[in-house]
């Protein structure tokens, strides 16, 4: 289990049953429970998983190049390969991860950009249809300055618990209008973007019309978008 003590600050790497004096555990490996004291971390704020950490010390398993012991992927129900995966190494004197494919087990999925006015431009950059108007520099801050005011559903900031670095946007796709198995996920975000970046924040009654867009397109795309948990 890899996990966070928000409290000290600690990044934590165990196996479930390190530290249970009833086990009789001889293999020093599976019995302790080591702690790296982070630089960064977040958590995801839905399903509790450490999405990335940047942390003081080399675990030994980095050290000899081999796979984590103390993280298992679950696989899903239709294929064998493992539905998350773990990036790991050094970097500028410390060690650092990054949980990959979290949205797969998960409403939420979290963009690697870290800042969200950097997040929604880059999404925005990347994904904007080329025949619209861009939004501004000004649209854009106004957008991310809702998000971190709380005022755009379904786009939220994960913030680093160690107060150091800058936040991440998480998007949750079923809460703004698409669904999580729908190849339109990308253009229908730029849409939402692009209503929360107007002058005005989006009535009640617009609201209401995305919860109706929200049922009709889940109820469009459920036979394909089944995610094993």
């Amino acid at each position: 289990m890899i996990t966070i003590d928000k409290d000290r600050k600690l990044l934590l790497m165990y196996h479930d049953h390190a530290g249970d004096p009833s086990k009789n555990i001889k293999d020093k490996m599976y019995n302790e429970i080591n702690e790296y004291q982070l630089i960064s971390g977040y958590i995801c704020p839905k399903c509790e998983r450490v999405l990335k950490a940047y942390y003081i010390g080399v675990p030994s398993h980095i050290r000899t190049g081999v796979n984590n012991p103390f993280f298992k992927s679950p696989r899903s129900s239709y294929s064998s390969a493992p539905t998350l995966s773990l990036k790991e190494g050094t970097n500028a004197g410390g060690s650092y991860l990054n949980l990959e494919y979290h949205e797969n087990l998960c409403d939420l999925k979290v963009f690697e950009y870290r800042g969200i006015l950097d997040a929604v431009s880059i999404f925005y950059k990347n994904n904007k249809p080329q025949d619209s108007d861009p939004l501004t520099h000004e649209q854009l801050q106004l957008l991310a300055n809702r998000i971190l005011a709380g005022q755009v559903p379904g786009l939220k900031p994960v913030y680093d618990v160690c107060s150091v670095d800058e936040p991440l946007l998480a998007v949750n796709a079923n809460e703004i209008g698409t669904y999580k198995g729908s190849v339109w996920i990308n253009e229908k975000t730029i849409d939402y973007m692009v209503k929360y970046a107007a002058p005005e924040l989006p009535s009640e009654e617009n609201t209401e019309n995305t919860e109706d867009s929200k049922a009709a397109t889940q109820t469009s795309v459920e036979t394909c978008s089944v995610i094993a948990e």
